[in-house]
């Protein structure tokens, strides 16, 4: 399930800014990078975060944050919501039908 969500999300992002990338730095991934009108965003996508995934979630997110110098990030889940403050940074997580409906 978590591949076809993420697959849905893309194509919802994909639907306002042509620029989507994917972010590596060699230690961890942030699922989309976009770039709309002059302003970047970063979304991490996970069908459920829990103690399994969160640390790698957050950390994913966190270092695209630093790499393009922004503030804030979003983790698109399916039914959960969050506010983590972490190192200055603020990580909101929502559920996707709010951001794409």
């Amino acid at each position: 399930m978590g591949r076809k969500f993420k697959n849905a999300v893309y194509w919802s992002v994909r639907r306002k800014p042509k620029n989507i990338w994917y972010f590596s730095d060699g230690n961890s991934e942030c699922d989309f990078i976009y770039k709309f009108d002059d302003d970047y965003f970063a979304i991490q996508v996970c069908y459920e975060i829990n103690g399994d995934n969160q640390e790698r979630e957050i950390n994913g997110l966190l270092a695209a944050l630093k790499f393009f110098n922004l503030s804030e990030g979003l983790i698109l889940a399916v039914d959960q919501t969050d506010k983590i403050l972490i190192d200055g940074y603020t990580i909101n997580v929502v559920p996707a039908y709010m951001q794409f409906h």
